[in-house]
């Protein structure tokens, strides 16, 4: 499609007359009256031109329009000068008979992206033309009145909330408009200047060279101006190329507006061979993009998809994650990638199973895990749980959209060690109470962690005065007593520093030792039961 033909199509069908209400009547009179001390309100700023076009219709409509402007008492003369001459000045003097009868009998009205616009219908005038007059204090909407200009006669037009500026058959933007854009975009998306460059925020004038991370580059020929979006920005900006389109004209805006996909593939690895190539953006993204089809998030993620898709077809093994490609080198992929404890396991597991390149989207090792779960995850946990049948079962069980891979592989391996460790454990038939809730905390601590059973003890404090101290001394041992202290009485803490040892000699002891160790805490708290009732589970 002709893009000046698919920016008129923007802005709606011309409508036929209506009833404007008082409000919208009063503000076409005041612009008309303000017209009529300032013509020049509705010509371009001709200072900033250059004057470099031959017999500018802009220079001669404006010279017609101060003749206009002296007769603007005259109702009559107003009239016939509203029906002959160049279309801008009959606009002109149509737009002045609005404001001698201070009211208009008809209007005419026109959709636009920026809301209805209405307009006094006077004289024999073009629509598009009384549209530009009688809003020329609208950036937006003056446009539709100016196409011609650019169609017909390859002007190049830049519109502000101010006025308007025109630099003839070349792309030449005013400084003025230069600045206003960079408050326009600066809308959508929070940018800073550098040089000759706006950035967002998370970017850098360094990334510009030496890209850390993949981000869209708008390159503004004519302004030598580059404007930076990284892929957490571009969620925000919508499609750049149309936000120019709605404040400038220009017959070929595609050639004055170039995208690029910087830093999409950075290596980080000596390979010997490479056949990727990472800055040439497919054709059919980039005519979705200046059509308006996509905007500059699927235009900067779908060349990021297509270029992995690229390295996949290969079907070398090589490391990416997010824009940095670590070639074959496993260990620099791995050392990035800073897999947890809990998640080496899975990591490990997914990269013998995975063929091909391998490809991580975000920058995690639990982003990893969670791109590839539904097809690895069962067996995943088929070999954290050791039995096919359990790994099935609690696979099944999943909410995919609910439950974290992460999550459930971290409870999974809790239930091993609960298994593993608890199995391993006396079994008593009876404890005393002391003993009893020491117990339950010390299974709970050599399952799941400190951060599960200092959660247990805070969930489950005891009335029982003879046990509370121990619960504190449990907490101080795992030094998680901060936030509960103030719980117990001055006796009770007390009581537990006394404790405190030997509730980590008895957290800290093996199958072996636990029964003894257990038994010398009850013992410290004056207790002179004897735990004697015990056997192993392998009995």
């Amino acid at each position: 499609m002709d893009v000046m033909a698919q920016k008129e199509k923007q802005f709606g069908r011309i409508r036929g007359a209506r009833t404007a209400s008082k409000k919208q009547e009063r503000e076409l009179v005041e612009r008309a009256r303000r017209l009529k001390a300032d013509p020049t309100l509705a010509v371009p700023d001709l200072e900033s031109c250059g004057g470099g076009c031959f017999l500018c219709p802009f220079a001669r409509a404006l010279s017609r329009m101060r003749h206009i402007q002296g007769i603007a008492d005259d109702k009559d003369k107003l009239e016939r000068m509203a029906s002959s001459g160049d279309d801008l000045s009959r606009a002109y003097a149509a737009t002045l008979l609005l404001a001698i009868a201070g009211k208009a009998p008809f209007f005419g009205r026109v959709l636009t992206p920026f809301g209805e616009a209405l307009y006094a219908v006077r004289g024999k005038c073009l629509k598009e033309k009384l549209i530009l007059v009688q809003h020329f204090d609208n950036p937006g909407i003056r446009l539709l009145g100016l196409l011609d200009y650019v169609k017909n006669k390859g002007y190049h037009i830049y519109s502000t909330d101010g006025k308007y500026y025109c630099s003839g058959k070349k792309a030449d933007p005013p400084k003025e408009f230069v600045e206003y854009m960079f408050k326009y975009l600066n809308e959508k998306v929070d940018l800073v200047k550098d040089g000759n460059a706006y950035l967002c925020r998370h970017l850098t004038a360094k990334d510009l060279k030496d890209p850390s991370v993949g981000f869209l580059n708008i390159h503004w020929v004519s302004a030598d101006m580059d404007i930076a979006l990284c892929e957490r920005c571009v969620r925000h900006s919508g499609n750049t190329f149309h936000r120019f389109l709605l404040r400038m004209g220009a017959p070929k805006p595609r050639l004055d507006i170039e995208p690029s996909v910087v830093g999409a593939l950075r290596c980080l690895s000596k390979c010997e061979s490479c056949d990727i190539d990472t800055d040439q953006i497919d054709p059919e993204l980039i005519e979705l993009w200046y059509t308006g089809k996509i905007g500059d998030k699927e235009l900067l993620s779908k060349q990021l998809d297509s270029i992995h898709e690229a390295l996949r077809t290969r079907g070398d093994l090589e490391y990416v994650i997010g824009n940095k490609c670590y070639g074959t080198d496993k260990a620099a992929f791995l050392k990035a990638l800073k897999p947890t404890t809990d998640e080496e396991l899975a990591v490990n597991y997914l990269l013998k199973k995975m063929e091909g390149a391998v490809i991580v989207h975000g920058e995690t090792a639990a982003k990893f895990i969670e791109e590839n779960w539904k097809e690895f995850g069962k067996g995943i946990l088929r070999k954290i749980l050791g039995d096919k049948d359990e790994a099935a079962k609690l696979f099944d069980s999943l909410d995919m959209d609910r439950d974290a891979p992460t999550q459930v592989i971290r409870d999974a391996l809790v239930r091993v060690r609960t298994r593993d460790i608890i199995s391993q454990l006396p079994v008593y038939d009876k404890l005393p109470p002391i003993a009893r809730y020491a117990d339950q905390v010390a299974r709970v601590y050599m399952a799941s962690g400190a951060d599960e059973a200092a959660r247990y003890i805070e969930r489950n404090i005891p009335d029982d005065a003879r046990v509370r101290p121990v619960a504190l001394a449990l907490l101080k041992a795992m030094g998680k007593d901060t936030s509960k202290t103030w719980a117990f009485e001055e006796s009770e803490r007390d009581f537990s520093d006394y404790l405190k040892d030997k509730a980590s000699e008895f957290l800290s002891s093996t199958p072996e030792t636990y029964h003894t160790a257990l038994q010398a805490l009850l013992s410290g708290t004056g207790s002179t039961e004897t735990i004697s009732t015990n056997k192993s589970k392998s009995e």
